[in-house]
């Protein structure tokens, strides 16, 4: 069943993509903006976003347009967003801050509340509430609008489309990998032990089935649960908050739990569970070769392949291209090694769409979406080992499903 859903969302977005590359080629014009979203018109990209949602955080992350954010709130706190302005609380933000940051537009993901919505209005700052995800359909429709904010009603769609197919494709792929096997693994994540877990009516639910086990509490609702069952239940991997391992291990009822004892619990904080940008891929990485650790091969930083798993022509490689240890390029270099990167890039279909050998905008977003498919951190930025990986044979290439 899971299988074919993924088939139904894949065949979705390759639709989209083959429209979009059909009304390319017909050579008919037309602008990305001006957009609409309700109320509000986009007459350009938004260039001084405030965001505050660490899920559309994650969203604008993958999609390349963080860019773009001059501020966020003090619940995103992916790694990769770290030098972004705090702007306060989604509950309490600084709203002096964010003047003085010259937003021009706010964006949140729930509805505030009457006194915060009032000081945004008083802000005279446009606004987007952009809800999470509640099944595939409406995951694949919340990528396609954030990235058009940022990019357009044509090409930011599209790509907004493309990143979130790069993200399933990436799952399946981890998916694929997990060995068959007649025996059932149970699993469930809970947010603490008073009775609060992923139940089967949430998103997170849905996304957990890429780990090949099954929920216990599918037949639950709302995100409760009640103790005794999961002392039945008795699940063979627990994902939980941080902090609730303690919990368990303290708690009369459930500190007896197999998973205890058999140390099979893995914290994942609610924050991050809950995302559904790069941080839904992460996290399924952890959980897949939390459970089958021989899948894993990269090294304990970062998800970065070793380099005895790259191709054995890496020597050739670091000769013809003096790339040592210390190589390092980034957005604003210019140079021979860029160019070969660049054109490298290209013969895996990642894109760069005229190598000049400046490392340009369009280039460390290549570069994201080729560490992206290869588990590395998109940091957009190429080391020694991002570059080994590249002019090797290991390196996966970009599949455009059109």
């Amino acid at each position: 069943m899971k299988k074919r859903v993924l088939s139904i969302i894949l065949l979705s977005l390759m639709i989209f993509s083959f429209a979009s590359c059909s009304f390319k080629s017909s050579g008919t014009v037309r602008e990305d903006y001006p957009i609409t979203f309700g109320n509000v018109k986009l007459e350009d990209t938004p260039k001084r976003a405030v965001v505050l949602s660490d899920n559309i955080a994650d969203i604008i992350y993958a999609c390349g347009y963080e860019r773009y954010i001059v501020g966020i709130s003090d619940e995103c706190t992916q790694e990769e967003l770290r030098k972004i302005d705090k702007v306060g609380s989604v509950n309490n933000p600084d709203f002096d801050k964010i003047k003085s940051l010259s937003a021009d537009i706010i964006i949140l993901d729930n509805t505030p509340s009457d006194s915060i919505l009032n000081s945004i209005r008083e802000t005279n700052i446009p606004f987007l509430i952009m809800s999470k995800a509640s099944d595939e359909n409406s995951l694949i429709s919340l990528y396609e609008s954030v990235a058009s904010i940022f990019g357009g009603k044509i090409t930011g769609k599209s790509k907004g489309n493309k990143t979130i197919t790069n993200i399933i494709k990436n799952m399946q792929e981890i998916n694929s990998e997990i060995p068959d096997s007649d025996v059932v693994t149970t699993i469930c994540y809970i947010y603490d032990t008073e009775g609060k877990a992923v139940t089967g009516d949430s998103f997170i639910s849905n996304v957990l089935e890429y780990t090949d086990t099954i929920n216990i509490f599918n037949n639950n609702t709302d995100g409760l649960y009640v103790k005794e069952s999961l002392k039945l239940a008795d699940p063979t991997y627990i994902i939980c908050d941080v902090g609730v391992k303690e919990q368990l291990t303290n708690d009369e009822l459930l500190k007896n739990l197999t998973a205890l004892r058999e140390n099979k619990v893995l914290e994942i904080s609610a924050d991050e569970i809950s995302r559904q940008g790069r941080c839904m891929l992460q996290n399924i990485t952890k959980i897949v070769y939390f459970i089958y650790p021989e899948l894993d091969n990269s090294s304990e930083d970062n998800n970065i392949p070793e380099k005895d798993n790259i191709s054995n022509n890496n020597s050739t490689v670091i000769s013809d291209y003096n790339i040592t240890d210390n190589t390092v390029l980034k957005n604003g270099d210019e140079s021979d090694l860029v160019l070969k990167m660049q054109n490298r890039l290209n013969e895996l279909g990642y894109n760069i769409n005229n190598p000049t050998g400046k490392f340009d905008n369009n280039t460390e977003e290549a570069l994201k979406n080729f560490q992206l498919l290869n588990n590395y951190r998109t940091t957009g930025i190429a080391t020694a080992e991002i570059l080994r990986l590249i002019f090797s044979d290991s390196a996966v290439k970009y599949t455009e499903l059109n």
